[in-house]
């Protein structure tokens, strides 16, 4: 089952990369329309992004077994800590390459952030 979930995060992290790389790639296969630099950072961050952090957490999820729940609490912050800090990651990414500082991206960017850091907070609070 390690072995499958692992193979599992690492094709979610491939596709992932692909997605955060060329957002472009949606406009091929589902006609979405990324004419806009607003547009594509979302697809990129959001799908990209979301598929990275979740094949991280997929990775590296089962490497210790969750026999309670605080322990399982700590797997939760962690897989949604990956998951946020992979969407910021490509966020940041592609705002700073096209210049896109518009108010809808960087409200989205500080809220990301503020999450992230909770998360990360959480998750050294309780890591014990």
């Amino acid at each position: 089952m390690v072995l499958l979930n692992r193979l599992a995060g690492i094709g979610l992290i491939l596709l992932g990369a692909v997605t955060a790389l060329y957002p472009e790639i949606f406009t091929l296969l589902y006609r979405v329309g990324l004419d806009d630099p607003t547009a594509r950072t979302v697809i990129a961050a959001i799908i990209g992004g979301g598929e990275i952090g979740i094949g991280i957490a997929l990775f590296i999820s089962f490497e210790r077994s969750a026999e309670n729940r605080i322990a399982e609490a700590r797997t939760k912050i962690r897989i949604n800590a990956l998951m946020i800090g992979a969407i910021v990651a490509v966020r940041l990414f592609w705002t700073l390459a096209h210049a896109n500082y518009n108010f809808v991206v960087i409200t989205e960017v500080i809220v990301e952030l503020l999450l992230l850091f909770a998360l990360i907070w959480a998750w050294r609070r309780w890591a014990l």
